[in-house]
C-alpha cells in the first residue's frame, strides 16, 4: 500500500497531480528534511556525549576529552542557532551547513593529529546515511563533492607543512568508501520513493475525506429538505380536511343570507345583511385561496398583474400595521408579473406584515421605522426587494426561516407566513432569498416571471 500512492495518483487529473507534486516538494523542504536533520544532529550529539562519558569514567586522554567537550558545545550551538534564527526551515542549506561544520571539525582534527586519516574516515560514515536526510540524489552528490574538496584541502595543508600529505588515491581506492558512496545514493532514492508514496496516499485520503464530507453535507441538506416536505405534506392533509369542514357551513350561511336578503323588505336590515353576506363571501374566498395554496399548483389560470397596483392594495390591507412606518415604493409603475394574482397578493401581504412586525418590535410605536420596496426588470424576471430597518434576524435562523412553524413573530402566530411565501414563489418558478443583520435590517429578494407591459 505504501508503494502504491504514486500509481493511484496517476488516476487523478493532470492538474491535481502537478498540485500534489508541488505540495510534496514544499513538504520535503519545510517539514520532512528539517525533521530528519534534527534526528541526525541529535543522534550525532548523543553518540559523542556517550563516548565523552565513557572516556571520563575510564580516565581517558584529557586532550581527547577536551576536544569532545568542544565538539559537544559546537553541535549544541548549531542546533540552537537553527531553532532561533529560523534556518531550520531553509532546506537543503541547513544540511549543507551541518555537513560543512563536520568537515571543518574533521579537517582541524586531521591537521592537529599530524595527518591521522581516521578523522577523515568519520565523514564517510556520516555521508552513508546523509542520503536519508537530503532525500535527493543531487544534494547527496553535492555533499560527496564537498567531502572530496576537504580531502584535497587536507592533502594540500599536510604537504605544505611537512612535504607529505594524505594519499588521496589510496583513500578513495578502498572498497568500503565505495560501498558508503553507493549506500548513500540508494538511501536517498529509496527514502524519497517511500516518502513520496506515503505523501500521495495521504493526499488521496484527504481527497476522499473531502468528498465524503461534501457528500454527507449534501445528504444532511437532502434530509432537511425531505423533513420540510413531509411537514408541508402533513400540513396540507390537515388543512385540506379542516378547510372542507369549514367551507360547508360557510356555503350554507351564504345561501341562507342570500335567501334572507331576497325576502327582506326592511331597509334597516338591508345594510347588516349586505355586510354579513360580503364577509361570508370573503371567508369563502380566503378558504378557496388556502385550498389552492396547499395544492401542487393553483387551479386558476395565470395572468398579468401590475406590481405597483398590487403592492398598493397590499399596503391598504396592512394599513393598520404600517401606520407608524415610512413606506416607499420605487420602480417602473408599468411593470407586471405573470402569475396567479391572488397568490401574488398574499405573497406581498405576508412579506409586508413580517417587515412591519420586525419594525414594531424595534421602535415600539415610535417614529423611525422604514420599509423600502423596489422592483426592476432583470432579463425575463422581475426582481423585487423589500428592505426594512427592523430588529433583524440572527444568521443561524436564516437557513430554517422558511420552515413551517418556525418564525420570529409573536407566540400567537403559527410561523407559516414565510413558508407560504416559499410555496407561492415555487408555484411561479421563481426564487426568494433572505438577508439580515441582527438588530439592524432585513432584506427579502424575490424573483418572479415578468409579464408583458401594457
Amino acid at each position: 500500500m505504501l508503494f502504491d500512492g504514486v500509481r493511484l495518483l496517476k488516476g487523478l487529473p493532470q492538474q491535481q497531480q502537478e498540485y500534489c507534486a508541488s505540495q510534496f516538494d514544499d513538504y520535503i523542504n519545510k517539514s520532512l528534511t528539517p525533521l530528519l536533520l534534527d534526528v541526525a544532529v541529535l543522534v550525532n550529539w548523543c553518540v559523542v556525549v556517550l563516548i565523552f562519558l565513557l572516556l571520563i569514567s575510564s580516565g581517558g586522554n584529557e586532550n581527547v576529552i577536551r576536544k569532545l567537550m568542544l565538539y559537544i558545545a559546537l553541535v549544541s550551538c548549531f542546533y540552537l542557532a537553527m531553532r532561533v534564527s529560523g534556518l531550520r526551515s531553509h532546506s537543503p542549506y541547513n544540511v549543507y551547513l551541518f555537513f560543512v561544520m563536520l568537515c571543518c571539525w574533521s579537517l582541524w582534527l586531521y591537521v592537529d593529529s599530524n595527518g591521522k586519516q581516521e578523522h577523515l574516515y568519520s565523514l564517510v560514515f556520516t555521508l552513508a546515511f546523509m542520503g536519508g536526510v537530503t532525500l535527493s540524489l543531487k544534494h547527496t552528490m553535492m555533499l560527496w563533492l564537498v567531502y572530496f574538496v576537504v580531502i584535497g584541502t587536507a592533502a594540500f595543508i599536510m604537504e605544505s607543512r611537512k612535504g607529505g600529505g594524505v594519499e588521496i588515491s589510496g583513500m578513495l581506492g578502498q572498497g568500503w568508501i565505495l560501498f558508503c558512496f553507493i549506500a548513500s545514493l540508494v538511501t536517498a532514492l529509496v527514502a524519497r520513493i517511500l516518502f513520496r508514496n506515503m505523501f500521495a496516499v495521504r493526499y488521496l485520503l484527504e481527497q476522499r475525506n473531502g468528498l465524503l464530507e461534501e457528500t454527507m453535507k449534501n445528504l444532511k441538506e437532502k434530509e432537511r429538505q425531505l423533513a420540510l416536505h413531509q411537514k408541508h405534506q402533513a400540513l396540507s392533509y390537515m388543512a385540506a380536511g379542516l378547510l372542507h369542514e369549514i367551507l360547508n357551513p360557510v356555503n350554507n350561511s351564504i345561501q341562507a343570507l342570500s335567501f334572507a336578503h331576497s325576502l327582506n323588505s326592511d331597509q334597516a336590515l338591508k345594510e347588516p345583511l349586505d355586510d354579513a353576506l360580503e364577509n361570508q363571501n370573503r371567508i369563502a374566498c380566503i378558504i378557496q385561496d388556502l385550498r389552492a395554496y396547499i395544492s401542487e399548483k393553483p387551479a386558476r389560470e395565470k395572468a398579468d398583474s401590475n406590481v405597483h397596483d398590487q403592492l398598493n392594495k397590499a399596503m391598504l390591507i396592512c394599513r393598520n400595521e404600517l401606520a407608524q412606518i415610512d413606506v416607499r415604493l420605487s420602480g417602473d409603475s408599468s411593470r407586471v408579473v405573470y402569475g396567479y394574482p391572488g397568490e401574488l397578493a398574499q405573497l406581498y401581504i405576508n412579506i409586508i406584515l413580517n417587515a412591519a412586525s420586525a419594525i414594531t418590535k424595534k421602535f415600539d410605536g415610535k417614529t423611525g421605522g422604514a420599509l423600502s420596496i423596489r422592483w426592476q426588470q432583470d432579463a425575463g424576471m422581475l426582481k423585487l426587494s423589500f428592505l426594512d430597518n427592523g430588529i433583524g434576524m440572527d444568521s443561524s435562523l436564516l437557513p430554517s426561516i422558511e420552515d413551517p412553524f418556525v418564525g420570529t413573530g409573536s407566540p400567537q402566530h403559527l410561523g407559516l407566513g414565510l413558508s407560504i411565501c416559499r410555496t407561492i414563489v415555487n408555484h411561479h418558478d421563481g426564487q426568494i432569498n433572505f438577508f439580515s443583520e441582527l438588530t439592524e435590517w432585513t432584506r427579502v429578494e424575490v424573483l418572479l416571471p415578468a409579464g408583458q407591459q401594457t
